[in-house]
């Protein structure tokens, strides 16, 4: 088995860009890494949906004897666009919303039921990844469904706290899967989570500092599973969560609050992340950058305490929005970026 590498995005409000940099991010690792398996986990499920913004094509599955997609069995070929344009079209006209048909999503795994309940028939990534049209070949991402009847069902699980544990269970069986995929080779997840911290998004976090940890201080998640399922119990795991923030005063604030109940033993698996700058300030030395923060904060000190000259800056940059241009090369800012972002990996590598 390779390593697994998690890099995830997180807000506490929406619009601070945490989609772009999700999506960037997984390119940039595709194409940096060739050899290994990424994936883009599109979990916003807020309205929006990668297939909506993104060249992509969804995997040709067959059908499951009960008028639904077979999502057991991995895909070996992909629609074309047209007949993902399609898919899409046939899946918002069904009548059973609990029965995917014409395309998969997240929505799928996250609420997958089998009649039998075996856990060796729950569905398998391969039968839920996107290709990228243009796009690297060992890129895959897994898109959230948009749609009225798909949102009615998830949202109501992904916001309640009270779900947070199973579906971090969900993640977790999934992760597995992925591994188990992905073979001898490097595994790299990249997740755009939904803003807002509760559910989903906490989710996402629990299981980010769970993993992470050395293999014999990995705890399981008790309230479903004793055990952590296999090759998560003693693969190698690399993983960082990235606290998106703007300038916003009212942002600042719910990050500084965020960010206070982050303990010690974690502030390497956490980091903040300063996205949409002005140019001044995005060039500002670090030490003048920290008095910023200070000054918009009313003198508060959690988040220059916390990372200090480890934050991470970008500037509002027109060559970011990768959803209103075509996919090419990544601009400067993007390897600037990404530099900074793959960094603590080689640290905890080292």
């Amino acid at each position: 088995m390779g390593t697994l590498n998690g890099l995830s995005f997180h807000s506490v409000k929406g619009g601070v860009g945490k989609s772009t940099l999700a999506t960037w991010a997984g390119l940039d690792i595709a194409r940096r890494f060739p050899e290994a398996h990424v994936w883009l986990i599109d979990m916003d499920l807020t309205g929006t949906s990668l297939s909506d913004a993104l060249p992509l094509t969804a995997p040709r599955l067959s059908a499951d004897g009960r008028g639904g997609l077979n999502l057991r069995a991995p895909a070996t070929e992909w629609l074309t666009e047209e007949e993902t344009r399609e898919g899409i079209v046939t899946r918002s006209a069904a009548e059973d919303p609990t029965t995917p048909t014409g395309v998969p999503y997240l929505n799928d795994f996250l609420l997958f039921a089998d009649p039998s309940w075996e856990a060796d028939q729950d569905a398998v990534p391969g039968a839920l990844g996107w290709r990228l049209e243009g796009g690297p070949e060992n890129l895959r991402v897994l898109p959230s469904s948009a749609l009225p009847q798909d949102l009615w069902r998830t949202v109501p699980v992904i916001f309640d706290e009270e779900h947070a544990a199973f579906l971090e269970a969900r993640l977790e069986l999934l992760l597995a899967a992925m591994c188990r995929e992905a073979g001898d080779a490097d595994l790299w997840v990249v997740f755009d989570v939904p803003p807002t911290l509760p559910g989903l998004s906490r989710a996402v976090l629990s299981l980010c500092l769970r993993l992470s940890r050395p293999p014999s201080e990995r705890k399981p998640l008790a309230e479903l599973d004793p055990e952590i399922p296999a090759p998560l119990d003693t693969l190698p795991i690399r993983w960082v969560a990235q606290l998106v923030c703007s300038m916003d005063r009212q942002d600042l604030r719910a990050a500084e609050r965020w960010a206070d109940l982050v303990i010690t033993d974690d502030l390497e698996r956490v980091r903040a992340l300063f996205n949409r700058l002005e140019p001044g300030d995005a060039q500002r030395q670090p030490a003048e950058f920290l008095d910023l923060l200070r000054a918009r904060l009313g003198g508060a000190e959690v988040l220059p305490a916390l990372w200090g000259d480890e934050l991470v800056r970008v500037p509002d940059a027109p060559d970011l929005r990768v959803f209103q241009d075509d996919l090419g090369p990544p601009p400067q800012v993007v390897i600037d970026l990404m530099e900074q972002l793959l960094a603590p990996f080689s640290e905890r590598q080292g």
